[in-house]
């Protein structure tokens, strides 16, 4: 299995990083992640709606999915709980697997990025086994790091994830940037003191708030990237809607951990045990 690569010579500082997510920004997997959760789910008896689930992309933590699936009226324990992550995982790769690409344009905007220099990461929830299925070589080869959920003690919205790749290329906050899509993934960057950009490939722009900058395609996305000057986090144009919500939906991470984070989401709109991201 190889989910975890480093290229970066010892020692040295990349001029300017990026960290991608995976599921929702490189990939187009979401939707077949949420129909094998549902899938999963209704053979235990539980129904979430899918946009709860696109809500809580990119997280693992049970004691946070099992408060989800308790919220809509599930009786749910780590036990039971990790039962049905098993079945989603076994149903991903029997039945939806082949079906997962990269989006389109994915290809040539990394090869673009590393023309021009870039460091380039992947940070996912997802399982390193997962990633080694559906990631194209192509697209892992072009990587100077990957961080994948199992790597690490905490996965998103705790910051690990993200403090775990700057250390790992050698790279500071004000010369890297993160690419996520849900709200788990956001608070993760912006916990790690990271400038984030958030592409709506999965939720509307509202639902993005907390990132620096909301992005509609992956075109906006490379002129993005490409004009973007390296420690000058503050000047970057918001692209996104209610960009003033940032501290309210950022810091509480931070400062007042994961109960805060969910009661400023609501209950259908913090993190749970989807696995991707």
């Amino acid at each position: 299995m190889m989910s975890c690569i480093t290229s970066v010579v010892p020692g040295t500082s990349p001029e300017k990083a990026v960290f991608f997510d995976m599921d929702g920004v490189l990939l187009d997997s979401m939707p077949c992640h949420v129909q094998a959760w549902q899938e999963a789910m209704g053979e235990f008896g539980c129904a979430v709606d899918e946009e709860v689930l696109y809500l809580h992309e990119g997280a693992i933590e049970p004691e946070t999915a099992i408060r989800i699936f308790q919220d809509h009226g599930f009786y749910m324990d780590e036990a039971r709980f990790a039962a049905i992550l098993a079945r989603q995982m076994a149903i991903f790769q029997e039945r939806f697997r082949p079906h997962v690409q990269p989006y389109p344009e994915v290809p040539g905007i990394i090869a673009r990025l590393r023309e021009e220099g870039w460091t380039m990461a992947l940070v996912t929830s997802s399982h390193g086994a997962i990633l080694d299925q559906i990631l194209p070589h192509e697209i892992r080869d072009a990587l100077n790091h990957i961080v994948t959920g199992d790597r690490v003690s905490r996965r998103k919205p705790h910051p690990d994830p993200y403090i775990a790749a700057l250390h790992a290329i050698g790279s500071d906050a004000a010369s890297s940037l993160v690419v996520e899509n849900a709200p788990a993934g956001i608070a993760a960057a912006k916990a790690a003191g990271l400038h984030c950009i958030a592409l709506a490939t999965t939720l509307a722009p509202e639902r993005l708030s907390a990132a620096d900058a909301v992005l509609t395609s992956h075109r906006e996305l490379l002129a993005y990237l490409s004009s973007w000057d390296a420690g000058r986090v503050g000047m970057a144009p918001s692209h996104g809607p209610g960009r003033d919500l940032e501290d309210a939906q950022v810091r509480v991470w931070a400062e007042g951990g994961e109960d805060r984070f969910h009661d400023l989401y609501g209950s259908g709109q913090g993190c749970d045990g989807t696995g991707e991201g």
